[in-house]
């Protein structure tokens, strides 16, 4: 299927560590569709790739990203001897070269995120997911054009599956990044038919990759393996 995309969780990151340049560049070279990375903002305003909100896990400093400056972050070697990932340097040397998919972990961030995107004409190559529906409407009032994606543990239940889909219908959002556990054919079918896409989260086995793709139809998986299918 050639419409399937492999999303690339934090990099491949099976290979490299979360969320580093190395990770990113590796999964250029293993052919990934997009990349997925979670986008945090500094003290003074700038937005860095970490998926947690301190530094400790995967660098060799520790404090809480929004507690520090950028130039306290530019400091700092991530655990593989990166240094750590500003978005704006990785869409100037990567936002031709691959789509993303940027994870927004904190709110305030849409008008900055939004500048970045116009600055390398990148729209198109995009994709912004959030658990959070007030940080999506907020990103799909200042830019209706942004490409958007509710993350979410589980599909709603099937008693609020109209009014979820209803929901982000409103907000502009157009993709549907559920939880892996769910196995419905027949909610993946009812978003195709009103329009959205969906891309489970996160799928490190082949035989699921499979399933998921072959049977449910997906459009396409979140997953720190991007050869899972090769």
């Amino acid at each position: 299927m050639s419409n399937f995309k492999i999303i690339a969780h934090r990099g491949a990151s099976a290979y490299e560590l979360e969320n580093s340049y190395k990770a990113f560049v590796k999964a250029i070279e293993m052919e990934a569709d997009m990349i997925e990375t979670d986008v945090r903002q500094t003290e003074d305003g700038k937005l860095i790739l970490m998926h947690d909100k301190t530094i400790n896990r995967t660098t060799e400093g520790k404090g809480k990203i929004n507690k520090m400056t950028l130039k306290t972050i530019k400091k700092t070697k991530m655990k593989n001897g990166d240094n750590i990932p500003i978005l704006d340097n990785i869409l100037d040397q990567y936002g031709n070269k691959i789509k993303f998919n940027l994870e927004l972990k904190d709110g305030n961030i849409e008008q900055s995120l939004n500048e970045l995107i116009m600055k390398y004409d990148i729209i198109d190559r995009v994709l912004i997911s959030s658990f959070s529906f007030k940080i999506l409407k907020s990103l799909h009032q200042i830019n209706p054009d942004i490409n958007l994606a509710l993350l979410t543990y589980l599909p709603s239940l099937i008693s609020k599956i109209n009014h979820s889909f209803n929901k982000c219908s409103e907000y502009g959002i157009k993709n549907i990044n559920p939880w892996h556990i769910f196995k419905s054919k027949s909610y993946v079918q009812k978003a195709h038919k009103l329009g959205f896409k969906i891309y489970p989260w996160t799928i490190n086995k082949k035989k699921e990759a499979i399933k998921l793709r072959d049977e449910l139809k997906v459009d396409g998986i979140i997953t720190n393996f991007p050869d899972i299918l090769k």
